[in-house]
């Protein structure tokens, strides 16, 4: 009897020793994980951030009023979206033939980036 209880001893302290290494790597992949969802998050709301100042760019380009037929024009534009602002300048030329030109660059804040456009329309 006591030969059988020492061997079911002896392979129950087996499987415990295997379980304890299991959860000891699910422990240790739950770490990794979460370090790795942190840094997803981050990365997630700089991108969101950046998609934001670009559109705020776009928006400070799309309000710089254009040129009268015949005229030139310089002007500047502000956007926002999602908390972020920009501030624009653009050119343009309406000429008296229906063709207007206009070009404009934008840059937001606490950015190094600067998005640009141009544009030329035919108007009959």
């Amino acid at each position: 009897m006591a030969n059988k209880a020492n061997t079911l001893s002896t392979e129950n302290r087996g499987k415990i020793d295997i379980l304890t290494n299991d959860v000891r790597a699910i422990k240790s992949d739950l770490s990794n994980l979460r370090t790795d969802v942190n840094q997803n998050r981050k990365a997630i709301d700089k991108n969101r951030k950046r998609a934001a100042r670009g559109v705020a760019g776009v928006a400070a380009m799309a309000n710089i009023p254009s040129a009268l037929p015949g005229k030139s024009a310089i002007g500047i534009g502000i956007g926002g979206f999602d908390g972020e602002n920009a501030v624009a300048v653009g050119v343009g030329h309406h000429f008296e033939n229906g063709i207007a030109i206009k070009g404009s660059i934008s840059t937001g804040n606490a950015t190094n980036s600067i998005a640009y456009g141009a544009g030329m329309s035919y108007s009959w």
